[in-house]
């Protein structure tokens, strides 16, 4: 009895539904039977596919849901292979309604075209973080104005992950005003968002877990007045020698004294007998770099190992590694090193399949 709550509290924290009716017609027994457990429900997860052949009673279990939970945070919105934002026909102005409720603030959507723009005006105008994952807006609205349902944009954070090239091309000046955090991809960068957010963005990451070797482009950086923070996530396998001249480029961009810190986050699924993918020389080159230019700036380099049970040799190698490409930042105490285990692994991947 004494750690019944605290343990519900963890194991729901997440609800997750699939695609299978009556998975729905069981959530909503589940919360009739034991209402104590609405408030522990803080991130919701569905798929969409179901919707196709879904029965009457699954779709009002559906709704019944949406009703129910009113202490949501977090929503992903799951899609098949490209499914319709038509497909959510059904229950598309429910889930609006749930998305603009006060309490959710989070929304991810993967792998969802032809979203409309009164769809993206909502989303933007109701919740402060907006993640996209193969996503298309409606391309017969292409190039018309997205109006705001309400006065000023709530979004502060914008993640586009792959695919989202389409959702990219309609983030407009005006739907940026409040633009804090900014999460793409280095082959994806928008100079037009940059340098519609350049007076707010405060928190810029670049996710190389797709990108190619060999990727190379021409950084042109708005001045980016507020900017406090720079993050780079990379896998074992990708390419980051093109970070040391989007350093080089980012600086001159900068105002004296406002980039506080870079933090590089580097995943693997290392083993004691593998050797680790990182170039040294882009070790040196940042080092030298960052060193001189930006002497109140400190570098913070995070490994995250595919392992549950990460091995502390393996980290205390990395550290090693880096600290040896590294030696003016090392020698001045501005590197230092944060051990994730799968942290940060969870935070990328939960609401995606």
């Amino acid at each position: 009895m004494l750690f019944r709550v605290p343990a519900q509290r963890m194991l729901l924290d997440t609800l997750s539904l699939g695609d299978r009716s009556p998975q729905y017609l069981a959530a909503k027994k589940l919360l009739i039977d034991s209402p104590h457990i609405i408030p522990y429900i803080r991130a919701l997860r569905f798929r969409v596919g179901w919707l196709e052949y879904a029965t009457g009673a699954s779709v009002e279990a559906f709704r019944f849901v949406l009703n129910t939970l009113t202490h949501v945070r977090r929503v992903a919105i799951l899609g098949s292979t490209a499914a319709r934002w038509d497909s959510l026909h059904r229950v598309a102005s429910s889930i609006l309604n749930f998305i603009c409720t006060p309490a959710v603030d989070e929304v991810y959507i993967s792998n969802i075209v032809h979203i409309p723009t009164s769809a993206l005006s909502e989303l933007i105008s109701s919740v402060r973080t907006l993640a996209f994952k193969s996503a298309t807006m409606k391309q017969g609205e292409y190039g018309t104005v997205v109006p705001l349902a309400k006065g000023e944009p709530e979004m502060q954070a914008l993640f586009l992950f792959s695919g989202s090239n389409g959702v990219r091309a309609w983030m407009q000046p005006h739907l940026l005003a409040n633009l804090r955090t900014l999460r793409l991809m280095p082959s994806d960068v928008d100079w037009n968002i940059l340098s519609a957010a350049s007076s707010t963005l405060q928190h810029l990451r670049f996710d190389c877990t797709a990108i190619s070797a060999g990727t190379t482009r021409s950084w042109n950086f708005p001045q980016l007045s507020s900017l406090r923070t720079l993050s780079v996530l990379s896998t074992y396998h990708g390419d980051m020698t093109w970070l040391p001249s989007a350093l080089s480029s980012l600086i001159p961009s900068l105002t004296a004294g406002t980039l506080r810190s870079i933090h590089i986050i580097y995943t693997t699924p290392l083993r004691a007998s593998q050797q680790y993918y990182l170039q040294p020389s882009i070790f040196s080159l940042m080092d030298s770099t960052l060193h001189e230019a930006l002497p109140d700036c400190r570098v913070d380099c995070s490994i995250t190992f595919e392992e549950r049970t990460p091995r502390k040799p393996q980290f205390d190698r990395f550290v090693a590694f880096v600290r040896g490409g590294m030696p003016k930042l090392s020698g001045s105490g501005r590197l230092g090193f944060v051990h994730l285990g799968l942290m940060e692994l969870r935070e990328y991947r939960w609401y995606w399949p």
